[in-house]
């Protein structure tokens, strides 16, 4: 595999694993908070996070542009959206199921990045994101007691709601990757989703702030981390070869739910961790037209 490939796998299992610590924060705070009031939280951390940077580095007045709010703004909206439904579903599902039917959000990047992004997406690329999503799939019937499709009404629903929002996510830091700068791109979509997720969480009140919301507001900083990660990766190589890499959000959720919330853990549940795992390696195996180009970059 050559270098800039070996860097995205790298950046983006690494950023799978801060999101999969990221969404499971608001289990672990001992605040009850409506989904908006925690969207606004992370958004808030975030941008504080990434405007003490800016601030301090002597980069905000020069990186920080309005060129690109149009790609900014929606993925934003797109953000909140996926934070709303992966909370919600965690309240009502087992942590790892909620996980491993959001992100199974990799066959919506596909659609997404060959229409969209115009990206070559080969029979390869599509068994691995097969595979990936047939492990989340064995992975959530085990967790549900079996495969039907009532494990996507109510919650699961809304979880597979907020894969439809992390795909348009994915897509849209694409092309934020191929135009804007990291510092750019961060300071719009942290600063926008922290006024809308603020203006959603008005009916609510403002959350009481004290140290029961600490893990809510280490969202912010880890989500920063893990955008930071995600821009790096989708620098070196396309957004439909990456897909398959989110799907280890799942095996990490796996290891927090057993560890932390005393979910259970089976081999059938392992079984369906190898499976996204092979399907992560399968599409890793790629030709080299994977890799971003200036031909591809100018098409966008």
């Amino acid at each position: 595999m050559k270098s800039p490939l070996l860097i995205a796998w790298a950046c983006v299992l690494s950023a799978s694993l801060c999101f999969a610590v990221l969404f499971a924060m608001p289990r672990f705070a001992n605040a009850d908070l409506s989904w908006a009031q925690i969207a606004f939280v992370r958004y808030l951390g975030g941008f504080v996070c990434v405007t003490f940077y800016g601030l301090i580095s002597g980069r905000w007045r020069r990186q920080v542009t309005r060129n690109y709010w149009h790609i900014h703004v929606p993925r934003a909206l797109f953000g909140i959206g996926t934070v709303g439904c992966i909370v919600y579903a965690t309240r009502s599902l087992a942590y790892s199921d909620a996980i491993a039917v959001g992100f199974s959000k990799g066959g919506f990047v596909l659609l997404f990045s060959a229409l969209l992004l115009r990206e070559a997406v080969g029979a390869v690329r599509c068994v691995g994101l097969c595979l990936s999503f047939a492990g989340a799939l064995v992975i959530l019937s085990n967790e549900q007691g079996g495969l039907s499709m009532d494990i996507f009404s109510g919650a699961g629903g809304i979880a597979l709601l907020g894969a439809i929002f992390m795909a348009g996510e994915v897509v849209l830091l694409k092309m934020a990757t191929l135009k804007d700068n990291a510092l750019g791109m961060l300071a719009w979509v942290n600063g926008t989703g922290m006024i809308v997720a603020l203006c959603l969480s008005l009916p609510d009140g403002m959350p009481d702030m004290n140290w029961s919301l600490l893990p809510v507001i280490l969202m912010g900083p880890i989500a920063v981390f893990g955008q930071m990660l995600n821009y790096f990766g989708h620098r070196q190589a396309d957004a439909s070869f990456l897909a398959p890499l989110g799907y280890t959000t799942i095996v990490y959720s796996i290891v927090i739910g057993w560890v932390a919330f005393s979910e259970s853990l089976s081999f059938v549940g392992a079984v369906g961790a190898f499976l996204v795992i092979a399907g992560g390696a399968i599409s890793a195996r790629t030709p080299l037209n994977t890799l971003v180009s200036p031909v591809r970059i100018g098409r966008v």
